[in-house]
């Protein structure tokens, strides 16, 4: 296997539509070399700030994101207990089988990390390598470090309204949620006076309330604890953390690092929850170095094994 472009219409550059599990999944490729996909956060945000984000991957990889189920131009599932992240699990595995990749190399952000973590657990032999930014992790309890960040900025002229909006506002609309994110993305930057505008440019989708309520609805009725999964990974690992992240940020990823074996932690010193962004040259540089060399991957023989 070399890296060389991922030898099928499947995962040829351009909009693609797969149908699995009863549900229509719209996903993009971009980029040629080995098979890189980004999972994208279930809750409503869309996928177009990973895609306008992570473009310079695309000099290096073929970058495959795709909507999640009830997300985007993908099917809405007829339960919204469905949209919880088992389900989200299951569908990366599905697809994986669409698309004939034998193995997987995974990127996963914020909520999508835990889909990650719990795909990379749950198949093991099925992703070759792992990166995880600012990621989630089911059932650790960062609230200590989010009440340690909320209180140090609580009167900061930029972070205070954005976090007395975090704490009080509850959105009735598709409108009131695109409203409430772009009051509190502030909250989400070691810099955001400088910062804001840049990341802002990025979010091009519009957001979905009934996505956001369904899919942290579906986790909370059935919660799950993936600390203890984590030793199940067998993948490389890397794990990186804005030290200004309050939601996700060096607690979780400590935590991470702590339970997969062939692992290792960045932390990123000028960044809160978006480094490709506030640290962008160090970003690209250690995702980069970290995945290459990384195979094509497989194409054509998981058609049979699936």
């Amino acid at each position: 296997m070399t890296n060389s472009t991922v030898p099928t219409t499947r995962l040829s550059p351009g909009i693609h539509t797969a149908q699995t599990g009863g549900l229509n999944f719209h996903y993009t490729v971009g980029g040629s070399g080995p098979l890189l996909v980004v999972l994208v956060p279930g809750w409503g945000i869309g996928a177009g700030y990973l895609a306008h984000g992570l473009l310079a991957l695309q000099r290096h990889f073929t970058v495959l994101s795709y909507d999640p189920r009830g997300n985007g131009l993908s099917s809405r599932p007829a339960n919204e207990q469905d949209m919880g992240t088992p389900f989200m699990i299951a569908d990366l595995e599905s697809l994986r089988c669409y698309w004939g990749a034998e193995q997987i190399a995974l990127l996963g952000h914020s909520s999508s990390g835990a889909v990650a973590l719990g795909y990379a657990a749950q198949f093991p032999d099925r992703v070759s390598k792992l990166v995880l930014i600012d990621s989630d992790l089911l059932g650790h309890d960062g609230s200590a470090a989010f009440a340690a960040f909320a209180d140090e900025r609580k009167n900061d002229p930029v972070y205070g309204p954005a976090l007395a909006t975090l704490t009080s506002t509850n959105p009735q609309t598709d409108e009131e949620f695109k409203e409430l994110l772009a009051a509190i993305l502030p909250y989400y930057l070691h810099e955001p006076v400088t910062n804001l505008a840049p990341l802002a440019a990025t979010i091009t989708d519009e957001p979905s309330l009934w996505a956001y309520r369904a899919y942290y609805g579906a986790d909370r009725t059935t919660p799950i604890s993936q600390a203890p999964l984590l030793a199940q990974i067998r993948a490389a690992t890397l794990v990186i953390a804005g030290v200004a992240d309050p939601f996700c940020g060096v607690s979780t990823a400590r935590a991470i690092r702590a339970g997969i074996a062939d692992s290792a932690l960045v932390t990123f010193h000028g960044s809160g929850h978006f480094p490709w962004i506030e640290e962008p040259a160090l970003f690209f540089e250690t995702v980069i170095g970290f995945l290459k060399p990384l195979s094509s991957s497989g194409i054509g023989e998981a058609d049979r094994r699936c």
